[in-house]
């Protein structure tokens, strides 16, 4: 998460949640420069998890932090940079299905 959290969270979800552009819009050029850095993280992450329910083998902490980023991501309009990520979504749906990460996870 120390490649995923400042690319996904600092240089994405941030400028749309503080926006810092013209007229108070989020940013887009600064938003379309993190999003190389974003879908190089999620497919990292998104690999590791091929041939795994979790990050680190039993469920963690990890896979709350990294399922934080995700749905962050998904609150964005640029929610379809996950389309490529299908691990990192069964990892959200099974953290949304623990006592841990039911806060987490929006209900739909």
């Amino acid at each position: 998460t120390s490649y995923l959290y400042p690319a996904c969270i600092g240089d994405l979800v941030l400028h749309y949640l503080f926006p810092k552009g013209e007229g108070g819009t989020p940013d887009r050029k600064a938003i379309d420069a993190a999003i190389p850095k974003v879908k190089h993280g999620l497919a990292v992450v998104d690999a590791a998890l091929k041939d795994r329910e979790w990050l680190a083998g039993p469920f963690s902490a990890a896979d709350l932090f990294v399922s934080a980023i995700v749905v962050s991501i998904g609150a964005t309009p640029e929610k379809t940079l996950l389309a490529d990520a299908p691990n990192l979504q069964r990892l959200v749906d099974g953290v949304a299905k623990r006592p841990a990460g039911e806060f987490l996870v929006p209900k739909t």
